[in-house]
Parts: structure tokens; sequence; C-alpha cells
């Protein structure tokens, strides 16, 4: 009997500790909390957008600066050596497409076609902060189908899914999972869904350098 109550107390403190990493208001605000920690950092990206028979693949090397600072510039796939900046003070962004009309910079508003994804993805909300500010409203609008301790690839994760009661929010879509590095609490990937479950985005992050001591000066088209 007493082996059996030890073995019960042992499983009891073993869930209790699990419940208590994986609760929900403390590992937002462990997110958030890590977030404010950051000022910059440069980071590469690899986006995939789907509408209707449309689809877009990029590589992105991507700088950020608070408040709202975005240096986005593709180096492989769609629209391929073409540079957008995003300025708060503006809001707007300064850019250029690869190739020969690399010369040629318009300042565009961020929700013009030109300067988005095809769902219509903004460069000012393309930043992990943005991300960040996704879960932390999921939790306040109780959207959160589910938060598990997994991997990404090699690197421990939590894992979020949230179905959303707006889909404005995602950009047309119902459904979206987001993987954050149980280490950095940063983004590791995100995929966004359709109603009908079908996969319409995901961004996968990598060499992402924190605080490295970027400057507005950085962030010229």
């Amino acid at each position: 009997m007493k082996t059996l109550f030890l073995t019960v107390l042992g499983l009891f403190f073993i869930f209790r500790v699990s419940a208590e990493e994986l609760n929900t208001d403390t590992l937002v605000s462990n997110i958030e909390n890590a977030w404010k920690k950051v000022n910059n950092y440069t980071l590469t990206m690899k986006t995939y957008s789907l509408k209707g028979d449309k689809k877009e693949e990029s590589t992105i090397e991507q700088k950020f600066l608070k408040p709202i600072w975005i240096y986005a510039k593709i180096v492989d796939g769609h629209n391929k050596g073409s540079v957008g900046v995003y300025n708060p003070n503006t809001k707007k962004v300064k850019g250029h497409q690869g190739g020969i009309l690399k010369f040629i910079v318009l300042t565009l508003d961020p929700s013009d076609k030109k300067s988005s994804s095809i769902r219509g993805h903004r460069i000012d909300q393309s930043g992990c902060g943005t991300i960040v500010e996704r879960i932390i409203n999921c939790k306040k609008q109780d959207e959160f189908i589910s938060i598990s301790e997994t991997k990404y690839e090699d690197k421990p994760a939590y894992l979020f899914t949230a179905e959303v009661k707006d889909t404005h929010e995602l950009w047309g879509a119902k459904k979206e999972k987001i993987w954050i590095n149980k280490e950095t609490l940063l983004p590791l990937h995100l995929e966004q869904f359709s109603a009908n479950d079908k996969l319409v985005h995901y961004s996968t992050y990598w060499n992402i350098e924190v605080n490295t001591g970027l400057t507005e000066e950085d962030f010229k088209p």
C-alpha cells in the first residue's frame, strides 16, 4: 500500500510539473517578456503562400529594429532580388524589384499589392513581434485549440494551435500552428490553413541573431 501511495504521489508530481510548465498564462507571459528584451535582430526566412491556383515561394533575409523598422531582401524564389524597407515614421515601404528594375525605387503603402504577398501578408506585419502579438491575442480571445511540447526539426519547441474567430486576423486563413523555440522563446515555424484544412501559408525562420547593434542606418533599400 505504501509503494502504491508513493507511486501515485510521484505521478501526481510529474503531472503537476508538466501542467505548470505548460500553463498558458505563464508561457505566453514568458514569450512576451522574452520579446521585450529584443531590440533588433537579423534572420533568414522561407515563405510559401497559396491563393487559388497561384503560389509564391521565397527565401528572404530580414532585418528588424524596434519599433517596426523592417528590411527584407528576397534572395531566392519569387521576385528574387527585390528589396523592401518599412519605415515606422512614414508608415510607408520604399523598395525596388530585382534585375534591371532595381534602379527604380518606389514608395508604397504596406497594403499595396507590389509590397505584399498574394494572400495580403504585409512587410510591416512580417516581423517576429507580429507573431508574438497573435499568440497574446489568441489567449485573450480564447482561440487556442491546444498547446504542447514538441520539436521542430531538431529543436525543442512549444506548439500553439489556434482557430481564429475572425479570418481577417490570418489573411483569410482559419487555423494557425506556431512553433516557438523552447530555449529562446522566438518563432521557428508557422503554418496557416483554410477552413477546409488546406495549407495556404507557411514561414520558417533560421539564422536568428538578436541584438546585433542595428541602427536606422541599416534600413535603406
